[in-house]
């Protein structure tokens, strides 16, 4: 069975989450996990999702790039980005740049 968290709040400006020390399983670091973003409608940012192991120098694990706002108005559409698997860092955050509109989830999702 999958479980799925949000990584800290959803963002709606360009800047960072709070860091989450990934040390509640199934988000243990070193484990494998699926990362993703839901944005709202309309949104147009860059965002990605960054991680570290000494909670100083961060690197990118999951940097799709620009979301340039495909909805289009339609109310129904979610736009979501999702990573192949990669390995949980020890630390973990959402980052947004570029930003225009909108709001982005971040989350991540791993085994039980």
């Amino acid at each position: 069975m999958l479980k799925k968290d949000q990584i800290s709040t959803t963002l709606s400006s360009a800047t960072s989450t709070a860091v989450v020390e990934q040390v509640t399983s199934p988000f243990l670091y070193g484990q494998d996990i699926i990362v993703g973003m839901d944005y709202a409608n309309d949104s147009v940012m860059t965002a990605k999702i960054e991680g570290s192991a000494d909670n100083s120098t961060y690197s990118d694990l999951f940097a799709p790039g620009a979301m340039d706002g495909v909805g289009g108005g339609d109310t129904d559409i979610r736009m979501v980005d999702t990573s192949f698997t990669v390995t949980c860092p020890r630390y973990i955050k959402g980052t947004v740049s570029a930003f225009t509109s909108g709001s982005v989830k971040f989350w991540q999702m791993g085994g039980m």
